[in-house]
């Protein structure tokens, strides 16, 4: 019979052989392009939230549908974000923080250097990316040229733009803040060699007007940037570790102390919830049970991890009736996860 000890041991080296590959294995480079869009369709909104505190979300437009958001005045212009009002599944897209869009400099994307930030700054909100190292200059990429209450418009500044993520040649949701440093009136503190962006600035006398052409092509730049692991896959990891290794081993460990055996784990009052889940304009009615697993045909994905990297506190989420617009899957898309019947948290009676 194993000591304690030796039990502990255990635990170690199987935290140790399982968590090193995840650290230290070189990922293949990805390639992400970017497509011009037609600017008409999106808007940069300054959302207020809290005590004069204001968040940048991006709203798209899908043609046809019904309208997400109505503008009035100018200086600064107000926006009447419409889609509060509706269920705008299949009308609008609504990005609320950097899990759907990233920044874009000269054609690399560039999401460890800058946090992106609203201000206000003479008379005005300005969308700031505040370079991490105070040494170093940082980009104006926005303006509401005004300030009011409530939501207001941000006009990107000359030689930014929005744009869409292309991944193994195809257009997915993620968005760009997309801005070139020949272009940008804004000082940018790298020597970038990928220059090949051609995405012609919109007019900053008419800032709605879309300046792309009918058919925008990709724009050729390809990036192979040094492998870097988000927060969603690190926190899915530590998750895998402890359901696979972590909590059988603790189980036993505690069996070990106390001279008990451990207990199996009752699923008689485990229920799952029914959820509708829409991935690019599609929707599918899931199946969710209260650890976060989510069902997808042959693919399982875990929402709890994304959840709580975006601030959102997963019992609390699954609990109710709520919904939510975020990368769920780490495909660079963003899914609307929306809970009809929460789902019934499984009995134990041991590890």
């Amino acid at each position: 019979m194993m000591t304690f000890i030796q039990r502990t041991k255990l635990l170690a080296l199987a935290l140790g052989a399982i968590a090193l590959p995840l650290f230290t294995s070189t990922s293949k480079a990805v390639a992400f392009e970017e497509q011009a869009v037609n600017s008409g369709q999106f808007l940069a909104v300054a959302v207020p939230f809290g005590y004069k505190e204001y968040r940048l979300e991006i709203i798209e437009q899908i043609p046809g549908k019904q309208p997400c958001w109505q503008e009035s005045g100018s200086g600064p212009v107000t926006v009447n974000l419409l889609l509060n009002n509706f269920d705008y599944t299949g009308s609008c897209k609504r990005i609320t923080n950097t899990n759907g869009y990233t920044l874009r400099l000269n054609g690399q994307d560039d999401a460890v250097s800058y946090v992106n930030k609203i201000v206000e700054r003479n008379g005005e909100l300005q969308l700031i990316a505040f370079h991490k190292d105070p040494k170093l200059p940082d980009l104006t990429i926005g303006r509401t040229k005004g300030l009011t209450a409530n939501a207001m418009r941000v006009f990107l500044e000359p030689g930014w733009q929005i744009t869409k993520r292309v991944h193994q040649g195809q257009v997915v949701d993620h968005v760009y803040l997309s801005g070139n440093s020949t272009t940008a009136n804004n000082p940018v503190p790298f020597n970038f060699s990928n220059s090949n962006l051609s995405i012609t600035s919109p007019t900053p006398n008419n800032p709605s007007a879309s300046s792309f052409p009918t058919n925008p092509q990709a724009a050729n730049t390809t990036v192979n940037p040094t492998p870097v692991l988000s927060g969603s896959t690190i926190m899915d990891g530590v998750s895998q570790v402890y359901q696979g290794v972590v909590s059988p081993i603790l189980g036993s460990i505690v069996g070990g102390v106390t001279g008990g055996t451990p207990q199996a784990t009752s699923q008689a009052a485990c229920q799952p919830g029914s959820a509708v889940w829409t991935d690019s304009g599609t929707a599918q009615q899931v199946a969710v049970l209260a650890d976060g697993t989510v069902q997808l045909g042959n693919q399982q994905v875990n929402i709890k991890p994304i959840l709580t990297n975006n601030g959102i506190n997963p019992e609390q989420f699954l609990s109710g009736p709520n919904s939510a617009q975020l990368d769920f899957d780490g495909d660079g898309a963003v899914e609307e996860f929306k809970i009809q019947q929460p789902p019934q948290a499984c009995t134990s009676t041991g590890y």
